[in-house]
């Protein structure tokens, strides 16, 4: 459901190949163990993975891109999720954020330390 310009709410429905990925069966998309999920998200933020997991996430990313006024619609969204994973930039900014926060994590212990006397 669209919420339109005037405030009323309108049914859209939507294709896959509208949005640019593939169709796939549901049960394509079902997690494994803990582990073998922690390995796939890995997988799928490198470029590579399952690629119905990719094609939801995207579609997904796609949808919040346009509502965060970052994509003009859901498929132009949808199609810089994709490019975002399959060039691995999205590995990379999650690897920032880690370092980041490795890096404040040790400064709020070395802070920690110095207050206890």
């Amino acid at each position: 459901m669209l919420i339109d310009e005037s405030g009323q709410p309108e049914d859209i429905y939507l294709t896959p190949e509208e949005l640019g990925v593939s169709c796939h069966k549901i049960g394509s998309v079902a997690g494994g163990t803990p582990e073998e999920n922690v390995a796939e998200a890995r997988d799928l933020m490198a470029g590579g993975g399952n690629p119905a997991l990719r094609d939801a996430i995207a579609v997904n990313a796609g949808a919040a891109l346009q509502v965060c006024g970052l994509a003009k619609d859901i498929r132009t969204g949808t199609e810089t999720a994709l490019q975002a994973l399959s060039s691995g930039a999205v590995a990379r900014k999650v690897e920032e954020i880690i370092a980041i926060a490795a890096t404040l994590e040790r400064a709020d212990v070395t802070a920690g330390e110095g207050s206890m006397s």
